[in-house]
């Protein structure tokens, strides 16, 4: 990531695409470098931080598979707006690995050999905690019940710090295209000094459109998700699978 918290093209956290032939090609030295990976990884992921690790994760065991069965590096050949951006296969590009000497080559298998079952670990990980977050995160229809599914907004109030965060959503256009920053947009995201009600929801959404006739959903947690790194990600993929079956269907990272 770069220091804006943004994913970078050929980066993916502390692994490079190519980093297993960066010099030097030395096991030891390359097992030094995944175990502080993976340490950083999962101490994200005991504070319940799933994105962008889950797809981080998901992308480096996809590297490591390519570079075994096809001697070919995946980079992403696009940048990523947001920590939960969904990453479609078409957005990877496919580079031949970089010649080698023999004896690195000895090097980089005891690598690969090591660190291919160490992700698959983190991936179960990950994948664990994602499960509980989107099993314990909940929307609920606050207003507007009878009207379109497709178009509203979703909101989350949190006690313990008086975050109100407020979202629009808009399934009615890119029909063939889906993905969570084009579908969803930020209205509201700060702390409030007054008691959540609906009345300030409405007046927040009046302000963004005048429209206060969408359909409005509350979200309901059992514990207190990291919000932009779980809880709002996990939000956007339920409504999406909720308004659009074929997404399931479409074959997306995470």
């Amino acid at each position: 990531m770069n220091k804006n918290g943004k994913l970078e093209n050929s980066k993916i956290d502390g692994l490079t695409s190519n980093w297993l032939f960066k010099k030097p090609i030395d096991f030891e030295y390359k097992k030094y470098i995944l175990l502080n990976y993976i340490k950083n990884s999962e101490n994200r992921l005991n504070e319940l931080k799933i994105y962008p690790d889950l797809q981080e994760i998901t992308i480096n065991i996809a590297n490591i598979a390519s570079i075994v069965k096809d001697n070919k590096i995946i980079s992403l050949n696009k940048i990523l707006i947001d920590f939960d951006t969904e990453i479609n296969l078409s957005d990877f590009k496919y580079d031949l690995i970089p010649d080698i000497e023999s004896n690195e080559q000895t090097e980089i298998n005891k690598t690969i050999n090591f660190t291919y079952p160490k992700l698959l670990d983190l991936f179960n990980f990950a994948k664990s905690i994602w499960v509980f977050a989107f099993d314990n995160i909940d929307l609920r229809l606050k207003k507007n019940k009878q009207s379109s599914l497709i178009i509203g907004y979703f909101y989350y109030y949190c006690k313990s710090s008086n975050l109100l965060c407020l979202y629009f959503f808009d399934f009615t256009k890119n029909q063939d295209s889906y993905s969570t920053y084009n579908e969803f947009e930020e209205v509201f995201y700060d702390v409030i000094d007054k008691s959540i009600s609906i009345a300030i929801i409405l007046n927040l959404i009046k302000k963004h459109n005048g429209e206060n006739n969408y359909v409005i959903y509350e979200v309901k947690a059992t514990k207190e998700f990291p919000v932009r790194e779980a809880l709002i990600p996990i939000v956007k993929r339920k409504l999406m699978l909720k308004n659009k079956p074929i997404f399931t269907n479409k074959k997306y990272i995470n």
